[in-house]
């Protein structure tokens, strides 16, 4: 799997996305984000998951900048494009920035992991 990132929406390889260096969520690490797990591409309880997003960001009067459909389609796409992550699992990574910035973040697969023995 191919590091992949969805910023404000535009899907890219995880080099390149870019995020200035004065960006005030970068510098003073204002946000809020909400992982979830996915199965076979479908995240799970993302209902739940989308209202603790919205609701931490609230505490920090953070607007969240889209609804729950949108975030949804977002979270799918960004997989899909992750070399065929959406007929897996994993566990994305959605952020929410004071800088006016979201990100989807997609991470390693859980279920892929390598056993390893031991002694080796």
């Amino acid at each position: 799997m191919r590091p992949v990132v969805s910023v404000n929406g535009v899907v890219t390889d995880a080099r390149d996305a870019v995020v200035p260096v004065y960006d005030h969520g970068f510098l003073y690490g204002e946000g809020v984000y909400e992982t979830l797990r996915t199965y076979r591409g479908e995240p799970f309880l993302f209902g739940p998951h989308f209202e603790r997003l919205v609701h931490s960001a609230g505490m920090m009067n953070l607007r969240v900048p889209f609804t729950q459909a949108e975030l949804l389609s977002s979270v799918r796409e960004t997989m899909r494009v992750a070399r065929g992550l959406s007929r897996r699992s994993g566990c994305p990574r959605i952020l929410r920035q004071a800088s006016r910035r979201w990100a989807v973040l997609t991470s390693i697969r859980i279920t892929e992991r390598r056993r390893v023995r031991a002694g080796s």
